[in-house]
């Protein structure tokens, strides 16, 4: 899997993943999960994220907008926005 370059697991029940491994992995698509964390750090091909519709801490939001050369689409911050 080191190959691996787009990854689909949306809409699952995923509360843990470890990608950090996946150095190849350019495009990710992990929205509408349980996930409350996700590291990126060390994927530097990494191009697109998208982490909507899961519970992630706002800090890690913040986290993830400190990443340039990275689009991360997110629902960060929503608790804001009432």
């Amino acid at each position: 899997m080191v190959s691996l370059t787009k990854m689909r697991l949306m809409q699952n029940q995923l509360n843990k993943l470890e990608i950090s491994p996946l150095q190849s992995l350019v495009e990710s698509y992990l929205w509408d999960n349980q996930l409350e964390d996700l590291q990126i750090t060390g994927l530097d091909k990494l191009e697109f994220l998208d982490v909507k519709q899961n519970p992630m801490p706002d800090e890690l939001y913040d986290f993830y907008d400190q990443h340039t050369g990275i689009t991360i689409s997110h629902d960060g911050n929503a608790d804001d926005w009432k």
